[in-house]
């Protein structure tokens, strides 16, 4: 545990305050607990003086109606789900209905030869987690969003390789450029779909087992594999998009960490950032992983991409490699989010300027989200010049968070000077994309991740509820 929770008593201290300040804000105590720190040689973590002092006004939970910027027809079909999902046995029953769609071979069960099963899903759970089918339908998902504020989206393709076309260990050269080059037809229609400021989300194991192979077995990619995601970075660049390499379960990430600090060390130059990497704080191991990427980023003068998300493959993971409790993962999520922002990450060599890293902050958690916005928009009005804050939760979840986040920067983008600007968060909704048999999966995992969320997801089914008495009441039209 000592990688993750900071090996001192000062330490320790600091997150229990970080943990109480949150759950209970008072400003004297929350403003002492997101100070900034400084770096002993041991590691170890010392409190300093605050930045700023905050006031009542800043601690004080939002008064305004979060949601109000939601359109009105995603809100009901939102409120609609979440009762479904709040609910253990409705929740289970469509779950063992979509994995039995999934796998059956039947036309009668194919959602893209079946039109009455293709709009039952459609109208249901596919347009409230997705973006489309086509460019057109993406575009206009896309549009919409941006519309209601949000500064871009996340948008990764859907379709994964059948069970078959998986099951050779050993793929001839033919399958395996096969694989490669529709693993890179679909990031490349992805990518046009995308404009400046985007990102697109790829998985290396959707590029078949070849690529698999290789990362289970900590070795270079294939050629076909490495000259693909090298155009994509390419292509990503000159569009001014960006790629985010997401996680993958632990017999795959150790690979997946090596491969991708090779693409930040060749395209995030100069202080531009094309490509991020997937940091999971629910992993005892993360604290220390990260702490040395950006050591080599330090010493190799590039910037770190992070993405920090709190764990995906709860269910899969080796359960020792995972923090005991949700309370350490908090802990290690909102211990590396003060580190990143304040620059003072403990063990890093101190004869050298903190390296250049971008952060983006991938939670559904509001506390940790309005935490870290705070934490920034103090180096703010001190002079720091923090990089932007940039967070994003999943289209149709956390929906609450992410619009509580789009009040909070709205008066600055609308009518703000430079400084405002950059303390205004830039929120995102990561969405998939494909036919809806090609979403099938996808939809699953989000069904999964809202069967393990159930407390969070009643929260959110009530302020959906409040938001829609308000409208009835003519609070909008």
């Amino acid at each position: 545990m000592a990688s993750i929770v900071v090996s001192s008593r000062h330490a320790f201290s600091r997150h229990t305050l970080l943990a109480n300040s949150l759950s209970n804000p008072r400003p004297h105590l929350l403003a002492r607990s997101i100070a900034t720190t400084k770096s002993r040689k041991d590691g170890e973590h010392v409190l300093s003086p605050p930045l700023i002092p905050m006031t009542p006004a800043q601690t004080a939970p939002p008064q305004r109606r979060p949601l109000a910027s939601m359109p009105t027809k995603t809100l009901l079909r939102g409120y609609l789900l979440g009762q479904i999902f709040a609910r253990p046995a409705l929740m289970n029953l469509g779950i063992m209905v979509m994995q039995k769609i999934s796998s059956s071979k039947s036309l009668l069960l194919d959602p893209d030869r079946n039109w009455l099963l293709e709009r039952a899903i459609r109208y249901s759970v596919f347009n409230q987690f997705c973006a489309g089918s086509n460019k057109r339908e993406v575009k206009g998902t896309v549009t919409g969003l941006k519309q209601q504020g949000f500064s871009g989206v996340i948008l990764c393709y859907a379709k994964e390789l059948a069970p078959e076309e998986l099951a050779e260990s050993r793929p001839d050269a033919a399958l395996v450029e096969k694989h490669v080059s529709q693993w890179l037809d679909g990031n490349n229609k992805t990518l046009q779909m995308l404009g400046s400021g985007d990102y697109m989300a790829i998985k290396y194991t959707g590029a078949g087992n070849a690529v698999c192979n290789a990362l289970a077995s900590n070795i270079a990619p294939p050629d076909s594999f490495r000259t693909a995601v090298f155009s994509l970075c390419q292509r990503a660049q000159a569009q001014g998009a960006r790629i985010m390499v997401d996680a993958e379960n632990q017999a795959y990430q150790s690979t997946v960490d090596r491969w991708t600090v090779e693409l930040m060390r060749r395209f995030n130059r100069d202080g531009k950032v094309v490509v991020l990497n997937t940091y999971q704080s629910y992993l005892k191991s993360c604290r220390d992983t990260l702490r040395q990427h950006l050591a080599l980023a330090q010493k190799e003068d590039w910037t770190l991409g992070v993405k920090l998300v709190r764990g995906a493959y709860i269910q899969s993971d080796p359960r020792h490699l995972i923090h005991d409790t949700k309370v350490d993962t908090d802990r290690c999520f909102d211990s590396i989010v003060e580190d990143l922002i304040s620059k003072s990450y403990p063990g890093l060599p101190s004869d050298a300027p903190f390296p250049d890293a971008q952060l983006f902050l991938a939670s559904h958690n509001a506390e940790s989200t309005r935490h870290a916005l705070r934490l920034h928009r103090q180096l703010v009005h001190a002079g720091r010049n923090p990089r932007p804050f940039e967070s994003g939760q999943l289209q149709g979840m956390a929906d609450d968070v992410s619009c509580e986040m789009l009040d909070e920067g709205r008066p600055a983008r609308n009518n703000g000077s430079a400084e405002q600007r950059l303390a205004a968060p830039l929120v995102y909704k990561y969405l998939s994309w494909g036919s809806v048999k090609e979403c099938l999966h996808y939809l699953m995992r989000r069904a999964t991740e809202n069967q393990g969320a159930t407390e969070r997801l009643k929260e959110t089914v009530v302020e959906m509820r409040n938001e829609l008495k308000a409208r009835v009441r003519g609070g909008r039209a």
